[in-house]
């Protein structure tokens, strides 16, 4: 019975294949397709789920490497209108304020 990776690592050889005995593909790309034997399949394999387990092991215990910090600060955040999230209406220019005001009181405030 083939297995999945093996499946997997015999389509990978064949487009390696394809794309070295292309000249044509080879001049357009700087794509490097190293190769992947059982053994190389296997090691990446089980290097991924050490890595993959350790940082489930570590998280929540604020031992995971901190997130990058922009250089320059960001810009503060801008507030959202009631039309932003879908409260209200945007305020039209032909309706008078009454009507306006009758229907929404808040149509036209800030939340924040």
């Amino acid at each position: 019975m083939r297995t999945r990776w093996f499946l997997i690592l015999t389509d990978y050889v064949a487009i390696r294949e394809a794309v070295l005995a292309s000249p044509r593909l080879m001049a357009q790309t700087d794509i490097q397709l190293f190769e992947l034997n059982q053994r190389t399949r296997s090691q990446w394999f089980s290097r991924r789920q050490k890595d993959r387990g350790v940082s489930e092991l570590l998280q929540g215990t604020g031992v995971v490497p901190a997130v990058a910090v922009a250089v320059q600060p960001l810009p503060p955040a801008k507030g959202l209108s009631f039309v932003q999230v879908g409260q209200g209406q945007p305020p039209s220019s032909s309706s008078s304020s009454s009507s306006s005001s009758s229907s929404s009181p808040c149509a036209q405030e800030s939340i924040f």
